[in-house]
């Protein structure tokens, strides 16, 4: 049984029922923005493991200054992925008290996936050899940015 052409048969069956359309465009477009945040906090997580694999050498050299910088690093990935995870889904469900419309919910993911290179700049960026003073302070400036764009989400959906 091929279980997507059926899912294709049943939608466009319903699709033909008036308002189910764009029921199903936004839908479609809240699964989108669920699974990025999710793929965003996932590769936040593996960037922060990359960093405490990194640490534990730290901690085994007894190098305390440093260790110390990375921890600050750490701290600033685990506040990056729990906002991430906490966010406000950029969607309403059909008996929200307001309502995210189609456009913005599309900005949203837009936005979510320019994320997702940053995620990717700070893993690439997260130095091998933690005494390099000048790569964990760009990593620092990119979770910061980070931060700042996905902050950018609570404006779209004027959050306060």
């Amino acid at each position: 049984m091929n279980t997507p052409s059926i899912r294709s048969t049943i939608d466009s069956i319903a699709a033909k029922f008036p308002g189910y359309g764009g029921y199903a465009a936004a839908e479609k477009r809240r699964d989108q923005d669920r699974e990025l945040r999710s793929l965003l906090a996932q590769r936040l997580g593996e960037c922060k493991a990359d960093l405490l694999k990194r640490m534990k050498l730290l901690k085994d050299q007894n190098r305390f200054d440093i260790l110390q910088i990375a921890d600050r690093l750490n701290g600033e990935l685990d506040l990056a992925q729990q906002k991430t995870l906490a966010a406000y889904e950029g969607y309403s469900g059909w008996f929200a008290d307001r309502v995210v419309d189609e456009k913005k919910l599309g900005d949203i993911v837009d936005l979510d996936e320019s994320l997702i290179s940053v995620v990717d700049q700070i893993r690439q960026t997260l130095p091998q050899n933690l005494d390099d003073i000048f790569e964990i302070n760009s990593v620092g400036e990119l979770i910061e940015l980070y931060i700042q764009r996905f902050e950018g989400r609570r404006q779209l959906l004027h959050l306060r």
